[in-house]
């Protein structure tokens, strides 16, 4: 699929009234892809699970969905395992913290909650 093929689904989600579940493992999306998707977030109101598991999206395409996900109030999964992230994660534990919000209910609502598979 790569980036550029995230960028096109990306942009049909934005329309998108009727899809709740989104699998895109294993697809090198990268940070680019991640950012297409982060900014399809605010926006659409159907998607419940989205999983990107296995893309290198990297420390950059977290904290675009991280950020992304304050705006969306349908996504309860949002899954990032095996992305490259978890040196950044250790370098910058003070701004990851930053990305996750209590009001998301069932949705990042803690950092050690959602990354704690992640840390060694």
């Amino acid at each position: 699929l790569g980036p550029e093929g995230a960028n096109v689904i990306a942009e049909e989600l934005k329309q998108n009234t009727f899809l709740e579940v989104l699998r895109l493992r294993f697809n090198g999306i990268g940070p680019e892809g991640a950012t297409a998707l982060a900014e399809m977030l605010p926006v659409n109101e159907a998607l419940v699970t989205l999983d990107l598991s296995n893309n290198g999206i990297e420390w950059e395409g977290v904290c675009k969905l991280g950020a992304a996900l304050r705006k969306n109030k349908t996504i309860e999964t949002l899954d990032v395992h095996n992305n490259n992230i978890q040196n950044a994660l250790r370098k910058n534990d003070a701004d990851s913290r930053l990305l996750f919000s209590p009001s998301l209910s069932g949705v990042w609502t803690s950092f050690e909650e959602f990354f704690k598979p992640h840390i060694v």
